[in-house]
C-alpha cells in the first residue's frame, strides 16, 4: 500500500540523515545557515504532509509518489554519470 511505501521511504530518509549529520559532526564542519534553512522546510513538510495526504486519493497519491522516486532515480543516475 502506498501509505507503508511513503513510510519506509520517510524511515529510510531519516537514518540517511542520521548518517549524515553523524558523518559531519565528526569532521565538524556543519554549515549552520544551511541547515537551518533546511531545517525550517522539513518542519513546514511535517505538517503540510500527512494532511495533505488525508484529502487525495490513494490512486493518484500513488502516481505523485511513483513520479518523485522516478525523478530521484534519474537525478541520481546523472550525478553518478556526469
Amino acid at each position: 500500500p502506498v501509505d507503508l511505501a511513503i513510510g519506509t521511504a520517510a524511515l529510510m530518509v531519516a537514518l540517511t540523515a542520521a548518517g549524515g549529520l553523524a558523518g559531519k559532526l565528526s569532521a565538524l564542519s556543519i554549515d549552520w545557515p544551511a541547515t537551518a534553512f533546511l531545517a525550517i522546510f522539513v518542519f513546514a513538510g511535517a505538517q503540510i504532509g500527512p494532511r495533505l495526504s488525508l484529502r487525495i486519493r490513494p490512486s493518484t497519491l500513488t502516481r505523485i509518489f511513483g513520479a518523485i522516486l522516478l525523478i530521484v532515480a534519474v537525478l541520481t543516475l546523472w550525478r553518478a554519470w556526469g
